[in-house]
């Protein structure tokens, strides 16, 4: 007999709190749950909070600012906690998932928390989408076979101007050499085992803001007096900034630097004296 998503997760799984992100809940799976009357080959990756998901919610609600507003693209959504934490955080969400019964849970879940996530099909072997600012990727580096779409698809994101926000438990085929850390902490994952999980993007800018202001882009930086404007011929539209001090900023604050494309922001100035492993030298 064919399951009805909605309906086997509404019977089956538990309605809880999600261990370190206040103020959401989840229908998540309980050893009664019978996922294996579900029938599918892959992990029921839907009915849990898993590691990268955890890490990537847990980073929204420290920096609301990189997603509130914004169009944002929760991709390999699951159980939609990470779409969820955006929609919370002011972002207009939209989760891809193509699993049915994620689908579902996404749903049920968005609705138990008041959240307003869309469901939207992307096909990551096509076309990126033409509408997204940000990408939230949360645990999609988990087979192989999965890592070698997603990390082309993510990087053409990228390329096309988009944040990408990657979340995940240090797996096997995370391709750190690719990524960049911009936090990391201890989650647990799928199963309760507490694992060490980072936030990661393609790569970071360290740049010296001195004040801002909105005028079509997200940040725009005005120079000290004497100060030599130049571009930094690394940065372009979707770069992530992790900012010096500055008047209306502290130092380490992460913006993505939207609207931009590649040097078309004299208003910037390097930061020669930026250390750290997210800075990139010029």
């Amino acid at each position: 007999m064919r399951l009805d998503p909605a309906a086997f997760i509404r019977a089956n799984l538990q309605l809880g709190p999600v261990a370190g992100i206040k103020g959401v809940q989840l229908y998540q799976a309980h050893p009664g749950s019978g996922l294996s009357r579900v029938g599918r080959d892959e992990p029921p990756y839907w009915a849990y909070a898993w590691g990268g998901g955890l890490m990537l919610s847990q980073f929204l609600r420290v920096h609301p600012h990189l997603v509130a507003g914004r169009n944002v693209l929760d991709l390999g959504a699951g159980s939609g906690l990470v779409g969820i934490v955006a929609a919370q955080a002011g972002a207009n969400v939209q989760a891809a998932e193509v699993d049915p019964f994620g689908q579902a849970a996404i749903r049920l879940n968005a609705e138990a928390n008041e959240a307003a996530v869309t469901l939207s099909d992307v096909d990551t072997d096509g076309a990126v989408p033409t509408n997204m600012d940000i990408v939230l990727a949360g645990d999609v580096f988990y087979l192989p076979e999965v890592a070698a779409r997603m990390l082309p698809f993510l990087r053409r994101c990228a390329d096309a101007g988009m944040g990408v926000l990657i979340g995940d438990p240090q797996r096997r085929d995370l391709p750190r050499e690719h990524l960049t850390v911009l936090a990391q902490g201890l989650v647990r994952d799928m199963g309760g085992v507490e694992r060490r999980a980072g936030v990661y993007a393609f790569e970071t800018l360290c740049l010296t803001p001195l004040w801002f202001e909105g005028k079509n882009t997200e940040l725009r930086g005005m120079l000290q007096p004497g100060a030599s404007p130049q571009c930094h011929p690394r940065a372009r539209r979707g770069s992530i900034l992790r900012l010096e001090d500055g008047p209306s900023l502290r130092r380490g604050d992460i913006a993505f630097g939207t609207g931009f494309d590649a040097c078309r922001y004299p208003a910037y100035i390097t930061a020669p004296t930026c250390q750290g492993t997210n800075s990139l030298s010029p």
